[in-house]
């Protein structure tokens, strides 16, 4: 009968440890989870803040390229307007000496 105590003692001890261990382990996992949870919101965040910056730095971009574009048509309607100028001169020239001959 004493065996089967000791081995019962021993057999209980075992199974303590063995739940100790379990817990330890459980606390572990829930600090490693928290601290997950509190690098996941942080990332969160900052992706946040990125796309926020990226928005505006796109807005800002496509207002940019809005004012370009305005820049490129009025120097081509310029250029047209000058070529027009450069051509009516010349007709002018042309009629002025005609009439002068």
């Amino acid at each position: 009968m004493r065996w089967l105590r000791a081995s019962y003692t021993s057999l209980e001890k075992s199974l303590d440890n063995a739940n100790a261990h379990l817990v330890d382990q459980s606390r572990r996992i829930d600090e490693s989870n928290k601290h997950i949870d509190m690098v996941k919101e942080s990332l969160e965040n900052r992706f946040e803040a990125l796309r926020a910056s990226v928005a505006g730095d796109l807005k800002s971009v496509g207002s940019r390229l809005d004012q370009l574009f305005e820049v490129v048509v009025r120097r081509e309607e310029h250029f047209l307007l000058a070529n027009r100028d450069q051509a009516l001169e010349q007709k002018l020239a042309e009629l002025e000496n005609r009439d002068a001959a």
